[in-house]
């Protein structure tokens, strides 16, 4: 787990907490949702703005996985070169992601990579006459 993953689910947990503490009931959730997605608020890489479906997602994510699921989850690298694709028109080799990724604490296994043998070598076995 990156350093800043708690500080991120912390963050969702502060904008979720009066939901969660029923000090907002549910019938004003949305409501709520609305109000939260007009202000500016100081998230863990500098200020932004979110949107209803963000915070409904959070909501529904945290009411079926509890606080651990609203922890930030690590993109996979096909995922990483789609968007450089799209936004840069040019994508990384895997090994340059990979040794990026491994840098900053995640590892293929973490990112769900499963990579099977394609091919494996065959040992030759002499015939005898």
């Amino acid at each position: 787990m990156h350093p800043n993953d708690s500080a991120w689910q912390a963050f969702r947990v502060s904008l979720l907490s009066p939901l969660t503490t029923g000090r907002i009931l549910h019938e004003d959730r949305e409501a709520y949702f609305q109000k939260l997605a007009k202000d500016s608020h100081y998230a863990p890489d500098g200020n932004t703005t979110l949107s209803v479906r963000t915070l409904r997602r959070w909501y529904q994510t945290y009411r079926k996985q509890g606080i651990e699921g609203l922890k930030k989850k690590r993109r996979s690298d096909v995922t990483i070169n789609k968007l450089l694709l799209v936004e840069f028109f040019s994508e990384l080799p895997s090994s340059t992601m990979y040794r990026h990724l491994r840098i900053r604490g995640a590892t293929k296994t973490q990112l769900g990579v499963v990579r099977e043998k394609v091919r494996c070598r065959r040992m030759s076995i002499p015939i005898r006459n």
